[in-house]
């Protein structure tokens, strides 16, 4: 007569068979994480990423790497300060007879004051108007850049060259030209060349030289044009190499130091089906290894603003941090899993299938080494 299994004993056998499944299930499951967790972190760790960045600001501060040309700007009055010399031919000057007229040289007169040097334009229109025609800029010097603030149809456009360590490079210099009459006002001045007073008219330059030409002091030149804030100019238009971007100005007012960037955008040009990201006012952190390079600047006659396009490798870390919130401030780098998502469709479909093989072989080698263990001490 056949005994029947008391209940305890079934139940004993089902709890012992769950305890084995759930034991074989989790340690297939353990190697399948352990072998996807490499693979997950290769994925979501930022790379080196080529992206374009677009910021307007109203102060930016970088240093060349090349010898550097900016664009013709337009002008309606110039002031210049620091500088060595600046020299032009005259036609016809007002009060002045044709016979008396010869090259002028402008220089400091005294070393202990600044040389200031006013050029202005004194019947402006849409013909008569000065024009920076060449800025020479040579490598290493720190270039600084700045709008005054305020909606005016005429704005002041501040260029600062600076060098550091004086050296055998070209001088810093700027090469100018004029449309009709305008009126020299030098301070601090020695005018060489001819008799003249401090204030003079010009009415008409020499058409055999008809530039007029600007020299820095070995270490410092300074510019501040008085432009026309209705229509965008270029500044910059050609690729510029540079290190040591400053977005930051120091507030004099409040004694502080403030972000220039008033709005911002960062693109993916490898990757143009990734959305761009737009921010406003903040502080944009750059890695110090990071290879940027300038691609134009603009003054933005819309916002009154500089208008710069960056163009390069983030090497390390880039981050927004929002005025006032740094530590929700986020890495703004692409991952290997957006390159792979975003980028060639075969390579898309040949990552989803391993993404689905690997961890079912991962399974199976799992069962067959449970299985062997459990077979090998029976032998």
């Amino acid at each position: 007569m056949k005994r029947v299994k008391p209940a305890f004993t079934w139940l004993h056998y089902i709890s012992k068979s769950i305890i084995k499944i759930t034991l074989q299930s989790s340690i297939i499951l353990f190697l399948v994480i352990l072998a996807i967790l490499p693979m997950v972190f290769w994925l979501t760790n930022p790379i080196p990423t080529h992206i374009q960045v677009e910021l307007i600001v109203d102060h930016v501060r970088f240093r060349v790497g090349t010898l550097t040309e900016f664009k013709t700007i337009k002008f309606r009055a110039a002031t210049f300060r620091n500088f060595e010399s600046f020299t032009f031919t005259p036609m016809a000057i007002t009060n002045q007879a044709k016979s008396t007229l010869n090259t002028i040289k402008i220089t400091s007169k005294n070393e202990q004051f600044l040389p200031t040097l006013v050029m202005d334009t004194t019947e402006p229109n849409t013909k008569n108007f000065g024009v920076l025609s060449r800025l020479t800029i040579p490598q290493q010097v720190k270039v600084a850049l700045s709008v005054d603030t305020g909606e005016k149809t005429l704005q002041e456009l501040n260029i600062t060259l600076e060098k550091e360590v004086e050296d055998e490079s070209p001088p810093m210099t700027a090469k100018l030209k004029h449309t009709g009459k305008f009126q020299m006002t030098a301070q601090y001045c020695q005018i060489e060349g001819m008799q003249l007073p401090n204030s003079f008219k010009v009415t008409r330059l020499s058409p055999r030289a008809p530039t007029l030409k600007l020299v820095g002091r070995p270490n410092i030149l300074r510019l501040i044009l008085l432009v026309s804030t209705a229509t965008d100019f270029e500044i910059v238009s050609s690729d510029i190499s540079i290190t040591d971007l400053d977005l930051f100005w120091e507030d004099q007012s409040q004694k502080r130091m403030k972000t220039a960037i008033k709005q911002g955008k960062i693109s993916y040009p490898a990757y143009p089906d990734i959305p761009a990201v737009s921010f406003g006012g903040s502080d944009l952190v750059f890695g110090k290894n990071d290879d940027f390079q300038i691609d134009k600047i603009t003054f933005d006659a819309e916002t009154k603003s500089i208008k710069i396009l960056l163009n390069g490798l983030a090497k390390e870390a880039i981050k927004i941090n929002p005025k006032g919130f740094p530590e929700i401030a986020r890495e703004y780098r692409l991952t290997r899993s957006d390159t792979i998502s975003k980028g060639d469709k075969s390579r898309q479909v040949m990552f989803e299938i391993l993404i689905w093989i690997i961890p079912i072989i991962i399974g199976i080698v799992g069962i067959v080494t449970i299985n062997l263990v459990k077979v090998l001490p029976e032998n």
